[in-house]
């Protein structure tokens, strides 16, 4: 077998290691995002209402061993070709379907009626767990999995869901791999880190677009729209056949959690912007102020700067997740802030639905930092009656580095 399943990035090796030292010997995912990263191929908008069922992809231990998916009929081919997963089986959703090349017949009637043979039976609503939990039954029958112990993201599942798979399968023992499969994305393949490089210039194309524009009188959607526009036709020229999407969110003046109104002399300006090509998100952000700023909003910014240097110095291979927190809140502290309570300084980058992903940079987290992980190091105040103050930015871990991706200077740029 390959390190990869189809187009997807899952390490298998890897996979296998984790699988071995957690006892498992498979991997059931059920989340859309985790179905996507693992295999490269969309499971459909069956998966997208909250509940298990519409499909699986069944990952053995054994990285020598063929996964196996279960899918929504609709979307089985597309599915199958992005994949490369032989062993699909496919349960009945709402959308009806036909092949009218199979059908004989002078009318278009006839032709679809002999094409569906003698029988048609209803289709559910949305889909029927009963019979993804059946196909689901008949694929851990096949490969000797009916007894097995198998990971589960029970973060994602439903009560009600789980009660079902506990129900219908009561020999396996399900055992929660939602941290076993936060581990496995956290790590990214070459290609990942490529398109989430990518995403990170793009999104920074559109920012050194739109430093002309920050002048007095300009809001924050003026600057939102020209950004993606420049942001967007840089992702495209880079991804031309990607699906682009992008994400604006900025404050201006002394409201330090709303757009706030036009720019105005003094007004702190922070900018947090992220570009997403093919569902992975980048994420950084700027402050920049108009003319001269106030004596607070300098000793505030110049606190915030000096902490995301010491958090970025701090940050290498083999580092707890919580050391960085740790160094960020003891320079804010020194700084005279004392006060000051952020829950995390960052996060991992890729593919979900929410921007900010699992590891985070909060104080108690133990997981280590590893190459090939992308992450969002950020040290923000929202202070009403000051503005927003931020400093973020993406980098990537190596062996023996971290590379920042932005090259936009990090100080309190006045414009």
């Amino acid at each position: 077998m390959g390190k990869f399943i189809g187009c997807g990035h899952l390490d298998r090796p890897r996979a296998q290691s984790l699988m071995t030292a957690a006892g498992l010997e498979a991997l059931l995912l059920v989340r859309p995002e985790s179905i996507k990263y693992a295999t490269g191929a969309e499971p459909g908008n069956a998966t997208k209402g909250g509940r298990v069922g519409a499909a699986f992809v069944l990952v053995p231990a054994d990285a020598d061993q063929p996964p196996a998916a279960i899918i929504g009929d609709y979307y089985a081919d597309a599915f199958h070709e992005a994949s490369q997963i032989s062993d699909l089986r496919t349960i009945q959703i709402w959308v009806d379907t036909a092949d009218i090349t199979r059908g004989v017949g002078t009318t278009v009637q006839e032709k679809l009626r002999s094409a569906a043979g003698p029988e048609r039976s209803g289709r559910p609503a949305t889909f029927d767990l009963g019979e993804g939990i059946r196909a689901l039954q008949a694929i851990l029958d096949s490969r000797n999995l009916g007894s097995a112990r198998i990971g589960i993201e029970y973060g994602f599942v439903p009560h009600l869901d789980a009660l079902a798979l506990q129900h219908f399968l009561p020999s396996v023992a399900w055992t929660d791999a939602t941290k076993l499969v936060g581990r496995l994305r956290a790590v990214k393949s070459p290609d990942e880190i490529s398109i989430l490089t990518g995403a990170a210039m793009a999104a920074e194309t559109g920012m050194k677009a739109i430093l002309g524009k920050l002048h007095p009188g300009a809001t924050a959607q003026d600057l939102a729209v020209k950004w993606r526009a420049a942001t967007v036709a840089d992702a495209r020229r880079q991804f031309p056949n990607a699906v682009i999407d992008t994400w604006f969110s900025g404050a201006i003046g002394s409201n330090a959690w709303g757009p706030g109104k036009s720019i105005q002399e003094g007004d702190l300006i922070k900018l947090d912007v992220g570009c997403m090509i093919d569902g992975y998100s980048s994420d950084s952000a700027r402050t920049f102020v108009s003319g001269e700023a106030s004596p607070d909003a300098r000793v505030l910014f110049s606190a915030i700067e000096e902490a995301h240097a010491q958090a970025l110095d701090a940050l290498r291979f083999g580092a707890e997740f919580r050391e960085i927190h740790q160094v960020a809140m003891r320079s804010m502290q020194r700084s005279g802030f004392e006060t000051y309570r952020r829950g995390h300084f960052g996060h991992s980058l890729g593919s979900d639905l929410f921007v900010e992903e699992w590891p985070f940079f909060d104080s108690r987290e133990t997981e280590m930092i590893e190459p090939g992980m992308v992450l969002a190091v950020e040290v923000p105040w929202y202070v009403r009656g000051l503005g927003a103050v931020m400093i973020e930015d993406q980098v990537t871990v190596t062996h023996d580095s971290v590379s920042s991706l932005w090259t936009l200077d990090r100080s309190l740029v006045s414009i």
